[in-house]
């Protein structure tokens, strides 16, 4: 098993920033129909890819602890702010909120049943809980991590290229595991020559395909682009990274790394739905600005509101 390294823990908490970054950036453009917002989603793969590859570098002895751990990390902020934010759409505007929205957040991994606008990104959190239930999976494969990266390659390249079902709902434990088994390829030159390809492939979609059509939301194109893109992205930057010494960085870095999940989780209501500000306040400049303050405020409490939860439930 290889340990990842202080560079490579730098460069994850790099990429998870300025994936997060991406992500705003995607949802801000979305409130005003600007169609590249389409592009910048591509930080969702990115989160995705990173989380296998962290977990790659991991044994789990204990996976009863571990699911407990990672199942209460994941969802008692998610309950919290949904909850909340449902209460107050109920009470204080005319959306039509039922118990059925917070049930399709639980368990609708693409957001295909709807739910409330303002709240429709919160399906990831079964995204990435799908992903943590075949982790036991992926661990007892490791010793074969080669032979299952050439597998999943093949399953990717048989989803985009010739099966052609809607099979974009298992994306996300395809890139998770992509990332997962990546970090366990036998030597180092190995992963250079698949990272090399990987990035070859992104690079040679971006200047060939139609960037008309990448800019649509749902598309078997734009999903091929996001997830090869996502790939390169984060594979090929934990390793330029890695290479750079970013503790004084880090210093800086470290607050918005620790809020990235939390930041997430809040910032989409405040620029979409019922309960926005982007509508309310014509300058662009000031109605973003509100809505990244209410976005770092919120994120703040609700870590602190969600660890202390956490350890009374631990206890």
């Amino acid at each position: 098993m290889q340990r990842i390294t202080v560079g490579q823990s730098h460069a994850v908490s790099v990429l998870r920033v300025l994936a997060m970054t991406a992500i705003l950036v995607c949802h801000i453009l979305q409130s005003y129909d600007n169609q590249w917002a389409w592009v910048l989603n591509v930080g969702v793969q990115i989160f995705l890819v990173l989380s296998g590859f962290l977990y790659g570098h991991k044994n789990v002895d204990n996976w009863r602890i571990w699911f407990s751990s990672r199942l209460r990390k994941l969802y008692v902020p998610f309950v919290l702010f949904a909850v909340l934010c449902l209460g107050i759409m109920k009470a204080f505007t005319e959306t039509s909120v039922k118990l059925r929205d917070l049930i399709v957040y639980l368990f609708d991994m693409q957001g295909i049943f709807g739910g409330v606008n303002g709240l429709n990104h919160l399906w990831f959190m079964t995204a990435i809980a799908l992903c943590y239930v075949v982790t036991p999976i992926l661990q007892q494969l490791k010793d074969k991590a080669g032979l299952v990266f050439i597998i999943l390659l093949i399953i990717g390249i048989a989803e985009y290229g010739w099966i052609h079902f809607k099979l974009n709902q298992f994306a996300w434990i395809w890139l998770y595991a992509i990332g997962y088994f990546f970090t366990n390829l036998s030597c180092e030159k190995l992963r250079i020559w698949v990272l090399s390809g990987i990035i070859i492939v992104a690079v040679a979609l971006t200047l060939i395909l139609d960037w008309n059509i990448l800019l649509e939301y749902d598309n078997p194109l734009n999903r091929l682009w996001h997830d090869v893109a996502g790939l390169a992205l984060c594979l090929g930057g934990i390793k330029l990274l890695e290479q750079v010494p970013l503790s004084k960085l880090m210093k800086v870095l470290k607050p918005f790394d620790a809020n990235s999940f939390y930041v997430y989780i809040t910032h989409h209501v405040y620029l979409l739905g019922p309960l926005a500000v982007i509508p309310l306040i014509s300058e662009p400049i000031y109605a973003v600005s509100s809505a990244l303050v209410l976005t770092a405020l919120s994120a703040c409490v609700l870590l602190h509101i969600s660890d202390y939860m956490n350890r009374l439930i631990q206890k």
